[in-house]
């Protein structure tokens, strides 16, 4: 497999991990080692850390967590209209929304109730060492390696697989992302993406999801003012619209074999 798009026109370091399910393989590796900006993408390795409290018996999904406020620059008011006006939420929900609509008031209350950041933080390290968390997600030091994003990717994916009970809030907040690209249909899309003006992240699920998918990281890194220049996120686009021609290309072959 070849993405020959994600090499940049002008400036920026771009860096991929795809892997095949069906095939149970990686397909393409760029850069992999490189570690980049975590900006909201961050927000999933919260919710994976929440996710082994949950399984290790020591939170419950359905623990009420009061005090709650939306962060008014984002989009939950459209994609969850009916927890408006709330007050508390079940941390179930609370971790639900602050993937779905990178909401970081919402991501700094669930993670105050559970015990800070530094406690996120160390739960974290113990299998991604690279991974720093931290509460600005603007701050460059809140950062880790797309091999150990990808390799949290894969946990989470494989952990729904197995007890989908426990890793559902996770899951649920990436399909409910409101990003769309051409040519894909959303219900082939479960992903997370983050930014920074000189920062693009997209990871997730690429396909049906039932019927072994692709899973992927794209990053690039020190790319061109993004709020000058489009150039960064038509290469992500490209990219994803690239693997998703050559992952219906793959099944549709096997499936003629």
């Amino acid at each position: 497999m070849k993405l020959e798009v994600l090499k940049p026109i002008t400036t920026g370091d771009y860096g991929a991990v795809v892997y095949s399910i069906k095939d149970n393989k990686q397909l393409f590796s760029q850069n992999s080692n490189m570690v980049v900006p975590l900006a909201s993408a961050g927000k999933l390795l919260i919710g994976l850390a929440i996710a082994k409290w949950v399984k290790g018996g020591q939170v419950l999904w359905n623990t009420t967590v009061p005090s709650i406020f939306f962060d008014p620059h984002e989009d939950s008011s459209i994609v969850y209209p009916h927890l408006q006006g709330r007050e508390s939420l079940s941390l179930e929900e609370a971790v639900e929304v602050m993937i779905a609509c990178h909401d970081n008031a919402v991501a700094k209350r669930v993670v105050d109730f559970l015990g800070g950041w530094e406690k996120i933080h160390k739960k974290i390290q113990e299998d991604y060492p690279t991974i720093h968390l931290l509460a600005n997600p603007r701050d460059p030091k809140n950062e880790g390696s797309i091999h150990d994003l990808f390799h949290a990717l894969m946990e989470i994916y494989r952990g729904y697989k197995n007890s989908p009970d426990i890793f559902s809030p996770i899951i649920t907040g990436m399909v409910r992302q409101q990003e769309a690209i051409e040519e894909i249909p959303k219900q082939h899309l479960a992903h997370m993406t983050g930014g920074l003006p000189d920062f693009i992240l997209d990871m997730g699920v690429l396909g049906e999801f039932t019927k072994q998918p692709l899973l992927y990281v794209l990053v690039g890194n020190q790319v061109p003012n993004r709020s000058k220049c489009a150039e960064s996120d038509q290469i992500m686009e490209n990219s994803l619209r690239e693997l998703y021609r050559q992952y219906k290309a793959i099944h549709q072959m096997k499936e003629m074999i």
